[in-house]
């Protein structure tokens, strides 16, 4: 019996000649040496998956596979594969049912050009989802570098919504008070994972411990009001009740004779200041009305 020859083909990546089963039939798209591709089977798996990871999509890997096979990419040959159930695409077939695609006569016109990859029409869209890709990359690192590293997307959309929720109409005055804020988002996620996982209430405990620490340092356990204060509105009234607590009971216990001098004081901070500051900030937490000014006792004509 004759024995056939055995038929091989050159890898140009390997530089090695292989039987040409481990070869993809380029379905005379081009005219190549034996009629298959210049890249054995097992290269072509391995940058398909190289594109497929630098563009984020398998329309843009495989765009760039058609670029260094030099086929075209055909966006309506492109969109034929896909509206197919019975032969789904993915990276191992991909290729082989696009070239099958490319022969179908039924999809091309007969003035259209398909000899190589300058005939390509699908630039735009594989411009964008790469550019998309990397918009995401750039999202993730911003992430990363803000939070940390998280587990999972949602907890990424978790702490970027609390810190939002937090930080509304505030006025950052310095980076520090940024990073507090960041802290107490990262507190209620650490927390929110705690109780999902069925934690030891003593851990949940301590992680609410920290949460009632870092809002104590922002002013934000005060509910005074319903309006949030930023921190520079906080110092103020901090600042007041510095001077309740510390000054005013020894100021209003003077001598006699200093008893006009501290009416004075408690008229002009009861009755100026505390408007002022009211409407400065925005707030009604000290409510006053023009009657109370009779009960101080004052009258400035007598000695």
């Amino acid at each position: 019996m004759e024995i056939l020859p055995r038929v091989v083909q050159k890898c140009i990546r390997h530089n090695l000649d292989f039987n040409v089963d481990k070869f993809t039939k380029a379905y005379n798209i081009k005219t190549y040496k034996n009629g298959y591709y210049p890249y054995c089977n097992t290269c072509i798996k391995d940058m398909l998956a190289q594109y497929i990871k630098n563009t984020g999509c398998l329309v843009g890997g495989f765009y760039y596979l058609c670029a260094r096979l030099d086929i075209p990419f055909i966006k309506k040959v492109w969109d034929s594969i896909q509206d197919n159930p019975n032969h789904p695409v993915t990276p191992a077939t991909v290729l082989d049912l696009y070239t099958k695609a490319l022969n179908n006569k039924s999809l091309k016109r007969p003035f259209e050009i398909w000899d190589d990859f300058s005939c390509s029409d699908a630039l735009n869209d594989v411009e964008e989802a790469k550019k998309s890709k990397e918009q995401s990359e750039q999202e993730l690192k911003d992430f990363i570098f803000n939070w940390g590293k998280q587990e999972s997307e949602e907890d990424y959309e978790f702490l970027i919504y609390t810190f939002n929720r937090y930080a509304k109409n505030v006025e950052f005055v310095n980076p520090q008070q940024e990073d507090l804020y960041r802290d107490l988002c990262l507190a209620r996620l650490e927390k929110r994972k705690a109780e999902q996982a069925n934690a030891p209430e003593t851990d949940i405990t301590k992680i609410q411990t920290r949460i009632l620490n870092i809002m104590n340092k922002l002013h934000l356990d005060d509910f005074e009001t319903t309006k949030p204060k930023s921190l520079s509105e906080q110092l103020i009234f901090n600042k007041i009740a510095m001077v309740e607590q510390n000054n005013s009971e020894e100021l209003y216990q003077r001598q006699k004779k200093y008893e006009k001098e501290s009416q004075v004081r408690r008229y002009i901070k009861d009755l100026v200041l505390r408007p002022v500051l009211n409407f400065v900030c925005g707030n009604k937490d000290y409510s006053v009305d023009i009657d109370d000014a009779e009960s101080y006792k004052l009258d400035m004509d007598k000695n």
